[in-house]
């Protein structure tokens, strides 16, 4: 499966089971059968977490319209991460 989870970058999200509270997302990156999230916590912490293809398009389905709209700016970073 090579889908491209890279609108995911810059919206923040609530990840149940992964963070308490709704995080930042940062970058993305595919890493076979799962996503790699590199996340920034509402405490201003770089966190990642691995979610599998199915718990991304999960997510992607209950992130509402209207948030989606609402993008926050990525922190710079030198990795080869996707960043929108």
């Amino acid at each position: 499966m090579s889908e491209d989870f890279s609108s995911l970058a810059g919206t923040k999200v609530e990840i149940p089971g992964h963070f308490p509270t709704p995080v930042s997302v940062e970058a993305v990156k595919s890493i076979g059968t799962a996503v790699l999230l590199q996340v920034r916590t509402s405490e201003g912490k770089l966190e990642e977490t691995v979610l599998t293809h199915e718990e991304i398009e999960n997510l992607l389905r209950e992130i509402p319209q209207q948030q989606k709209g609402r993008r926050v700016r990525p922190q710079h970073s030198t990795s080869h991460w996707c960043h929108p």
